[in-house]
């Protein structure tokens, strides 16, 4: 099985012969990706954000739809208020 010795040996070898365009080539894709990543990180943090506010109001939403069932029509303005309230923090 081949280690990174054996790979940092044939690199260093190789590099002696490699056109520097080619060179250049690859630390530009490396800036790319390094974008994307960094570009792909504030998604996924952003979607991990709204998921705990989900997370966090999910029984609160239960319990107000199990009551909502079984009230009157007050009680269905006060709901309309909270959704409202959610809304306003997951900026919908």
């Amino acid at each position: 099985m081949k280690d990174l010795n054996y790979w940092k040996n044939n690199a260093e070898e190789d590099y002696i012969t490699t056109p520097i365009s080619v060179l250049r080539y690859i630390t530009e894709l490396e800036k790319v990706k390094e974008n994307k990543l960094l570009i792909l990180y504030g998604v996924v943090k952003r979607l991990w954000a709204k998921l705990t506010i989900i997370i966090a109001y999910l029984p609160m939403l239960l319990i107000d739809y199990l009551i909502s069932l079984t009230t009157d029509e007050s009680y269905a303005e006060a709901r309309k208020t909270t959704m409202t309230a959610i809304k306003r923090q997951w900026r919908l």
